[in-house]
């Protein structure tokens, strides 16, 4: 891993977990990053790739999807 931090859906543009643009960081989340998912956002994330992060953080009532075919792991402290 490289440094822990923290990434924020913003959901700016769509549901794609893959867009960059609904980031915070305008990057996409990694192994060692902490993801916060708030629950008043336009659009709630759609995993659409294979994807690894260290920790989902869901407010209450928001929504997060994992599309058939496709994979969300988090690492196990």
């Amino acid at each position: 891993g490289i440094c822990a931090e923290t990434h924020h859906w913003t959901g700016g543009i769509n549901t794609s977990w893959s867009n960059p643009c609904n980031w915070n960081k305008s990057r996409l989340p990694n192994e060692d990053a902490t993801v916060i998912i708030p629950n008043n956002v336009a659009n709630f994330p759609q995993v659409d790739i294979n994807t690894q992060v260290k920790m989902v953080k869901l407010a209450s009532n928001a929504m997060l999807t994992i599309l058939t075919g496709y994979q969300l792991l988090l690492e196990n402290e």
